[in-house]
């Protein structure tokens, strides 16, 4: 296999990254990519590779600094994916990473994508591979591979992309199929099976699942020029009757009484009877993250990394501790929040923030311009108790540093209330 350059090789993983994100992660499209420091050779800093001498001392500690023994409950192996060294960003490929705790444990979804450059020939997306891995406190367990899939032939393989909750005993997620169209679907998967999570339409938005008998999602019904508000019953998929005022919605957030929507240039709906009611969030920014604890406590996130808090009667605007702003770097996006009991929890690429209803602290951050740490970026995040916390991260490949396609070492970190544990 000939290897060209990196530039190229970037300029095609961009593009064939691109073509399935914007089918199956709007929000994704619209946070797209950012810089970050690089040394003069236009790689990571130079303490990015302090630990990729010979690609060989996995299983080794994520560079997390000061952190607890390795494991949870009885579980004291650590989740190594395979392959733990990825070496599709040399020869070549994309990733995704993606985290969801419930009830019953911890599931991480890890996928990634192949490049093939025949001899001579031209580039294309080659097989893609997603798996699904659950852990319970007792130890790390695969629950489904797209190739083991006893319930459907995957001819190219998928990958996996949000895991939004369990319906039942199966965990709803996205599914995309590089090579084909529709390139996603909404999946429920089970213990080694997966099958179409019937109603909801390929091109709906990423699920708020309450429960196991309450969803929402946000469907662009193009047929009908509209966009709607679709509800899941436990049984189906139906239209709610107020029509969205707004189609650059994509968010959501609800309970068993209440019903919020937000995205771009700050809009905010919340559903009050038959109709939707317009709420001035005081910004323009896009919001690329909702959480809420009721409808007197409702916490988004801005693409700028603003914040804003509703109270059930006004809007403010909580300042908040972002060392990437201390160290001198642009605000960064709040890619993803979660909570319990009133404690907020809220994560960028380097960070994660605790609100415990008073004040904010920083629970970590992770960047090699103000440690000697490796620079990883998080990617997920779920919480089970306001002192049990569960984030996905991985080693970014040097040359893909800036877009966080292709990753290397992805690992899962808790934090038990006190101190971080790898597990």
């Amino acid at each position: 296999m000939s290897k060209p350059g990196r530039p190229g090789l970037l300029a095609l993983i961009l593009a064939i990254s691109a073509l399935v994100t914007a089918a199956c992660d709007p929000q994704q499209v619209l946070l797209g990519t950012e810089p970050d420091a690089t040394d003069e050779s236009g790689g990571p800093d130079a303490a990015a590779d302090a630990d990729a001498e010979d690609g060989d001392d996995r299983p080794t500690p994520p560079p997390i600094g000061d952190a607890g023994d390795t494991g949870w409950g009885d579980s004291d192996a650590p989740w190594l994916p395979e392959p733990d060294e990825v070496t599709i960003c040399e020869g070549f490929g994309s990733t995704q990473l993606d985290l969801w705790a419930g009830d019953d444990g911890v599931y991480v979804a890890w996928s990634w994508m192949e490049i093939d450059h025949p001899e001579g020939g031209p580039w294309h997306a080659g097989p893609a591979h997603g798996r699904i891995d659950f852990n319970d406190g007792t130890g790390w367990s695969q629950r489904w591979a797209s190739d083991r899939d006893v319930g459907t032939t995957w001819t190219s393989g998928v990958m996996v992309y949000d895991m939004v909750g369990r319906i039942g005993d199966r965990i709803a997620t996205r599914l995309a199929h590089p090579d084909r169209l529709p390139a996603c679907s909404w999946m429920l998967v089970g213990l080694w099976t997966s099958s179409p999570w019937e109603g909801l339409p390929q091109t709906a938005s990423q699920p708020f699942v309450v429960d196991d008998d309450l969803a929402y999602a946000v469907w662009p019904d193009d047929a009908a020029g509209d966009t709607k508000m679709i509800r899941w019953d436990g049984a189906t998929w139906g239209v709610v009757p107020a029509v969205l005022p707004y189609d650059r919605v994509s968010l959501v957030w609800a309970d068993e009484d209440d019903l919020f929507v937000a995205g771009e240039r700050g809009t905010v709906l919340s559903l009050e009877g038959d109709s939707w009611r317009v709420l001035d969030a005081g910004t323009l920014d896009n919001i690329v993250a909702i959480w809420g604890f009721g409808p007197d406590d409702l916490w988004l996130g801005t693409i700028r990394g603003g914040l804003r808090h509703f109270d059930g009667a006004s809007w403010t605007a909580p300042e908040w501790p972002d060392r990437a702003l201390e160290d001198g770097d642009d605000p960064r996006p709040i890619l993803g929040m979660t909570g319990a009991d009133g404690v907020l929890f809220f994560l960028t690429r380097r960070q994660v923030t605790r609100w415990d209803g008073t004040a904010f602290d920083v629970l970590g951050y992770w960047h090699s311009r103000s440690s000697d740490l490796a620079p990883f970026l998080l990617k997920a995040i779920a919480a089970r108790s306001p002192s049990e916390l569960f984030v996905a991260a991985a080693q970014p490949d040097g040359d893909f540093y800036a877009t966080d396609m292709c990753l290397n070492r992805p690992f899962v970190m808790r934090w038990d209330g006190a101190v971080w544990h790898w597990m």
